[in-house]
């Protein structure tokens, strides 16, 4: 899936790989009849629109592996990546560092489409070019799940959470991980309750008309072992409401939260798990 049927989508300035002794050109320099390093020979090369391609990732040099990509390289969020006999889509890669959103995607793109199923090689990376009847047959499409959740990991771990977190003005050392984060409670004496606080940097949810800021995504909270209730009293202020998908509930964080626990005479480990959405979101 490309913002083109029938085609792959780059950017001005985009090198592409062609057969002629490893030469690279522009995306905007080639012309119909080029052959590219797979064999493809390119049928038609059209400038789009101005904002044809709404939206953008950029890959850092070397984020899926050495030399690639060779220089950083811009991606609309649906152009699939091929990964030997599998495709993942760019934006579900996207990590928040190696690979990030772009505030605004380049306004001048380019659409190839070529005479059979092929790959095209843009900055070192390899990207299926559709022929006339749709993507070579040997490629696969990894839908949503496990496999692209594994393959994302594998290829660009994404960076520890970006998260704080605060009991009045002490700042408890916590293991952060991709998607959890753990932290042993102090006994607070004579306190009512322990009141902790979430901080986060707060962002809001590309292309959408939700105008609230979102700090990170809450699925679950233990308290030495024992799961705590997404509904407990104790998510206060700076926790939006539940939100549920098929059997998954969560909460999001307005970027600073308190949670509020009962006390305890001695100390306790506790576990946030978290998604990974905040990686999605852009400076709020």
């Amino acid at each position: 899936m490309t913002p083109i049927v029938g085609a792959t989508a780059l950017p001005a300035g985009t090198s592409v790989a062609l057969a002629s002794g490893g030469e690279r050109r522009p995306v905007e320099d080639l012309a119909p009849g080029a052959i590219l390093d797979s064999g493809a020979v390119l049928t038609s090369v059209v400038e789009l629109p101005t904002g044809a391609v709404a939206d953008a990732v950029i890959l850092a040099a070397g984020a899926i592996g050495p030399g690639s990509p060779s220089a950083p390289l811009i991606l609309s969020p649906l152009q699939w990546i091929a990964f030997a006999d599998q495709l993942a889509p760019a934006g579900a890669l996207a990590n928040g560092a190696t690979i990030r959103r772009l505030p605004a995607a380049p306004p001048q793109w380019y659409a190839l489409a070529a005479d059979q199923a092929a790959t095209l090689t843009a900055e070192g990376v390899s990207l299926p070019l559709p022929g006339p009847r749709g993507f070579a047959t040997r490629l696969r499409p990894l839908p949503a799940g496990p496999e692209l959740v594994a393959l994302r990991a594998g290829l660009c771990p994404p960076p520890p959470l970006p998260l704080r977190l605060m009991l009045g003005a002490q700042e408890l050392p916590a293991t952060l991980g991709a998607d959890r984060l753990e932290v042993t409670l102090p006994v607070t004496d004579g306190a009512p309750m322990t009141v902790l606080r979430l901080v986060s940097p707060p962002g809001r949810q590309r292309g959408s008309l939700d105008s609230r800021r979102f700090g990170v995504a809450v699925r679950g909270v233990e308290l030495d072992g024992k799961a705590l209730a997404l509904d407990d009293p104790g998510f206060g202020e700076g926790f939006y409401a539940i939100e549920r998908h098929d059997n998954a509930a969560w909460r999001w964080t307005s970027g600073d939260a308190t949670l509020a626990l009962p006390p305890s005479t001695s100390p306790r480990v506790m576990v946030l798990h978290l998604t990974s959405w905040h990686t999605h979101l852009e400076p709020a």
